[in-house]
């Protein structure tokens, strides 16, 4: 892209997109659901998990099983 005789540095362009899943009118899976999925993941404990989100552990156990 040219520059134009501007001194600004190049810009990268990122393309971001949220999806969620709904059946029945309910969001099975969306944003939050995911970040909990990657926390998880990350510490390897659904309880260090919800910990940082300031979720109960039950609440989050319900979302997990809405995946089954």
């Amino acid at each position: 892209m040219p520059n134009h005789g501007r001194s600004q540095p190049e810009q990268t362009v990122k393309p971001k997109f949220k999806v969620w899943v709904v059946f029945d009118d309910r969001v099975k899976f969306g944003d939050g659901r995911a970040r909990l999925l990657e926390r998880i993941d990350e510490l390897g404990s659904i309880k260090k998990a919800v910990a940082q989100f300031g979720m109960s552990y039950r609440n989050a156990w319900g979302y997990l099983r809405d995946f089954e």
